[in-house]
């Protein structure tokens, strides 16, 4: 039908008509791209939706080849060792038939690695000479740089606690249980959660440096997750730069925390969230990131920083990484029962994150900060 041939009245209904029907399928356009992106973002691989066709059906030749490992692959073997330990087994009898009439026919060769069946501490008698300086008559206690001042345990086993708290994330009664069972050593959780306490006041100094580093650092992560101490919730935070890790604990999600170990003049490169906090850092540059499309009017000048300045990410996944530990600990041991423990978590947590951003050797860090400030 022409427009020519209808009326002013019957165009106009017309129009209308096409208007509602536009919107009816505007509509169903957004249900569906709503929908679509379930299944295809940027956190869901393809692999989780191989009921989906590809974006285009371009055909794509396969190269077929054997499967398995690579040529070059170097396998999964251990290297066998140097050792003078051998240990023969002979042949006794027949499995089959109990009968002893047998000849040996040739020898079968392994290498196999084991630990005693009983590792027990041993015990040692500590008698220090106490001194007095001729010159300016200072009384003190001799040292050895290997054997704490105070205390009932060595350093090799405080290390040992360490290990299984913050790297096998064993809560204090299975840790406990795991000393005696592994160890013979019996030990209440109160004193494995006293080793621990020890452990982080040596690394007070050496946590202190590190808040240092992380406020002079040029470009920042930061991120933040709640976690309850006492009943109430409180919030761990965490600062990623290139090459330390710095965790604190406050009861408190506000700017006060930035203020607190930035500084009001922090004028570095800040990757974060659109949490308001961080309005508060008016003198750095920020890079937002968030998935709600809502919070894309907010500060749209933070959301292409990673564009001007080419070593900024686009993304905060490095803090969100970062604080993925925590998170699991939180799903362990539900909350904090003090808030020295806090203190206790953040000050080895950072460290031990820190020595393994920066490859380190975990063991010989824990034992050098021990023998530095406990020996």
């Amino acid at each position: 039908m022409k427009l020519q041939t209808l009326s002013r009245e019957e165009i106009i209904r017309k129009y209308l008509n096409l208007e509602k029907e536009n919107e009816k399928l505007k509509k169903e356009k957004e249900a569906l791209e709503k929908e679509l992106r379930k299944y295809k973002n940027p956190n869901t691989p393809p692999s989780a939706n191989q009921h989906l066709k590809p974006a285009f059906s371009k055909a794509v030749e396969v190269k077929s080849h054997k499967r398995g490992a690579p040529f070059d692959h170097p396998g999964t073997n251990r290297a066998k060792k140097e050792t003078l330990n051998e240990h023969h087994i002979f042949g006794k009898e027949c499995p089959n038939c109990e009968s002893k009439d047998f000849r040996v026919i040739g020898q079968k060769v392994q290498q196999q690695e084991e630990i005693p069946p009983e590792i027990q501490p041993e015990a040692v008698n500590i008698t220090r000479d106490i001194c007095r300086c001729n010159k300016c008559h200072l009384k003190f206690l001799a040292r050895d740089n290997q054997t704490p001042l105070q205390g009932r345990f060595g350093i090799n086993l405080m290390v040992l606690v360490i290990f299984l708290k913050f790297i096998v994330r064993g809560v204090l009664r299975k840790t406990a249980s795991f000393l005696e069972a592994s160890f013979a050593l019996k030990l209440a959780p109160a004193s494995v959660q006293a080793i621990i306490e020890r452990a982080a006041q040596a690394g007070e100094k050496e946590y202190e440096i590190l808040k240092q580093k992380i406020r002079s650092a040029r470009l920042l992560y930061i991120d933040e997750t709640s976690f309850s101490v006492l009943g109430k919730n409180w919030w761990v935070w965490v600062f990623r730069s290139d090459t330390d890790m710095l965790l604190v604990i406050r009861h408190s999600r506000g700017n006060n925390v930035l203020e607190e170990i930035l500084g009001k003049g922090y004028a570095g490169i800040v990757i974060c969230d659109c949490w308001r906090a961080y309005d508060f850092l008016i003198n750095a540059i920020l890079q937002r990131c968030e998935a709600v499309v809502k919070y894309i009017d907010f500060h749209i000048e933070s959301w292409f920083t990673c564009i001007k300045i080419a070593s900024v990410q686009p993304t905060n996944n490095y803090a969100e990484q970062a604080i993925r530990e925590t998170v699991l600990v939180r799903k362990i041991i539900g909350a904090f029962r003090s808030v020295e423990g806090t203190k206790t978590y953040e000050t080895l947590a950072s460290l031990i994150a820190t020595w393994r951003l920066q490859r380190l050797d975990i063991k010989k860090e824990l034992t050098r900060i021990l023998s530095e400030n406990l020996c």
